[in-house]
């Protein structure tokens, strides 16, 4: 059966609960966009091929398909989508999803991914977080990080294992305000919903923007998350 679409979480700099969605598996992909509805012949209907996915990221190819079509259709473009699975079911599957627009004209329009279609490609799988200080180091200054990969078991933990290692880092570095115990009060925070580099990014990108509207400081720690400390083993009855 064709796989859910992926949903893509922008997380605010705040703390955020433990929450990834594993990426999709599959060896294809499938992407459509339709303008119109259902049974009506003025609707049409835009996708790929079948293709294999060969090793990308699914969250960079529904981003590139979407943007895309954006400058394809952008009526039709809100309804982009991708999905993935395998033969010999994933093909009926996308056959009984187009059932319902047999009579819509039909755009196969030749797109498939290639990595240089995403600006920082994310690796098949991943999760990707960034950490910043709320004011566990003052009420003015912000310390954060740049974009870094933890694992699945890390970012599905309840004990905020990645948090607390910044929080240790800010200590040790005498960039720290209050007490060990006081980094949740004080909003220190490493958000890690993402399965897309790029989209970590820009939430990082977007948050210190709003950091220096305000005129707090930002600086940048240069701290990821030491390899050492990541723990890739899903947390029992993940999906």
């Amino acid at each position: 059966m064709i796989s859910r679409r992926i949903a893509i979480a922008f997380a605010a700099p705040l703390l955020l609960l433990p929450s990834i969605t594993l990426a999709q598996k599959g060896s294809l992909y499938y992407c459509q966009a339709r303008k119109g509805l259902p049974g009506s012949p003025r609707a049409t209907v835009y996708s790929t091929e079948i293709l294999p996915i060969n090793g990308a990221a699914y969250v960079d190819v529904i981003r590139a398909w979407q943007e895309y079509m954006k400058k394809t259709d952008l009526d039709a473009s809100y309804d982009a989508s991708c999905f993935t699975g395998d033969q010999p079911l994933f093909g009926q599957s996308v056959a009984n999803g187009l059932a319902p627009w047999r009579a819509a004209s039909k755009v196969v329009t030749g797109w498939k991914y290639d990595a240089a279609m995403t600006a920082t490609p994310s690796k098949r799988g991943a999760v990707y977080a960034w950490c910043n200080s709320g004011t566990f180091g003052g009420e003015r200054t912000v310390y954060d990080t740049e974009v870094f990969e933890i694992g699945v078991g890390d970012a599905q933990s309840t004990q905020y294992p990645v948090e607390t290692a910044f929080a240790n880092y800010l200590i040790s570095r005498k960039q720290n305000k209050y007490i060990f115990q006081q980094w949740i009060s004080h909003s220190l925070a490493c958000p890690h919903s993402y399965d897309s580099r790029t989209i970590a990014g820009e939430a990082r990108a977007k948050a210190e923007a709003a950091w220096k509207t305000r005129g707090t400081a930002v600086i940048a720690t240069g701290w990821i998350y030491p390899k050492a400390m990541i723990n890739n083993t899903p947390a029992p009855n993940s999906h």
